[in-house]
């Protein structure tokens, strides 16, 4: 089981994480870069990682044995819209 002890270090890389995501937004089917972003990511944290599921779409595997299994779906393709404040990541 992760405890919050095991991810609070990793606060300064989620943000920046999701500000490089922010910062380059894909609209749609056409996300190309944050699918390789997404997947280098996971590489660097040894997660295996298949790729192009659907267009561009990938699964991050975590193995730990056998037993029940959970899934995690997340959509990678940002809104066309403009923001009206005042962001770091802009």
């Amino acid at each position: 089981m992760i405890k919050l002890t095991d991810i609070q270090g990793m606060n300064d890389y989620l943000i920046q994480t999701r500000r490089w995501i922010h910062m380059h937004p894909e609209t749609g089917f056409d996300t190309i870069n944050t699918h390789d972003f997404i997947r280098e990511e996971l590489k660097k944290k040894k997660i295996k990682v298949i790729e192009h599921v659907g267009k561009n779409s990938l699964l991050g595997i975590i193995e730990n044995g056998e037993g029940k299994v959970i899934g995690l779906r997340a959509d990678i393709d940002a809104l066309p819209m403009t923001e009206k404040n005042e962001i770091e990541y802009f």
